[in-house]
């Protein structure tokens, strides 16, 4: 496998991680609300415990760490991604890279599939594909 290829899909699983991370942070702040105020669609439990409500707080701060590290690897990863493939010559090729790997399908927020980058660079998949195995062969001799 190429190296580049291995390295972009590193940025991709690192999005993907962040946002599990983010939804689950979410979740456990959503449980420290009163249920008077807790979205309709969220069902938590609730203990008369003081010392359950400071564990939850706890956990809540551990993923908030959890996710600002993440995100600084995140950032830094997408940063040396974007040098590589600034460096790409063809912009068709270019695209295929940003939208595959690092770009997010802006209604899900979720990593964008193949179809989704054909559909938003208005080509089939299998075009998609070809584009995409000639842009990792380039930016492959960017990457050091």
């Amino acid at each position: 496998m190429l190296k580049v290829k291995h390295f972009l899909q590193q940025c991709r699983s690192e999005q993907r991680e962040l946002r599990i991370l983010m939804e689950k942070r979410e979740q456990l702040r959503s449980s420290l609300l009163p249920a008077a105020v807790q979205p309709k669609d969220v069902n938590v439990q609730t203990s008369g415990s003081g010392d359950k409500m400071s564990e939850v707080m706890a956990e809540a701060i551990d993923f908030d760490k959890k996710i600002e590290s993440k995100l600084q690897e995140m950032i830094n990863r997408q940063a040396r991604a974007m040098d590589i493939i600034s460096k790409v010559q063809k912009s068709q090729h270019r695209q295929v890279l940003i939208l595959y790997y690092l770009g997010q399908n802006p209604r899900t927020l979720k990593e964008r599939t193949w179809q989704e980058v054909a559909d938003e660079m208005q080509y089939s998949v299998d075009y998609i594909y070809d584009l995409h195995g000639q842009a990792l062969v380039e930016a492959e001799q960017y990457f050091k």
